[in-house]
């Protein structure tokens, strides 16, 4: 897969977030740095999840769902339903990402570093999401030393 590393500009964007379990919760923390626009819909969710403040609707998929979003994560425990949810996007030419799996998604998210204006990101194609992390988690580390500056 080829994808096009790109700075998406969320501005007037709303996220969906398909699912309440660890796979959403992780999405999320990488989106929330760049977008409060974000709402939860799954039948359960995990406390982090309702704790966080954003909003949740508590109910199973239905294609309707998705009207008013542009950017759509299908992060739920069924990869049939999740498909399913791809398709659905997709015929709205909505973007979407089925996590766990990057040849059905649009986009993936690379493992990303955000200081101040700058957003520095590693990305795999999502074939190695753990080596992306580690490089990523190499970087914070040359930067919290003094090594590499981002002036």
């Amino acid at each position: 897969m080829n994808y096009l590393p790109v700075s998406l500009n969320l501005s007037n964007k709303k996220v969906l977030i398909i699912g309440g379990g660890n796979v959403a919760f992780l999405k999320f923390r990488n989106v929330c740095r760049f977008t409060t626009d974000i709402t939860f819909l799954a039948t359960d969710f995990l406390p982090e999840i309702l704790s966080s403040g954003y909003p949740t609707i508590r109910k199973t998929y239905e294609t309707s769902d998705l009207e008013g979003y542009s950017i759509v994560y299908a992060c739920t425990n069924d990869p049939s339903l999740n498909t399913k949810i791809r398709h659905e996007a997709q015929s709205s030419h909505l973007l979407v990402s089925v996590c766990d799996d990057p040849a059905l998604s649009d986009f993936v998210s690379p493992a990303t570093c955000k200081v101040d204006e700058i957003t520095l990101s590693v990305g795999s194609d999502g074939t190695d999401v753990k080596r992306s992390v580690r490089i990523r988690n190499r970087i914070i580390q040359l930067i919290d030393e003094g090594i590499l500056s981002l002036e």
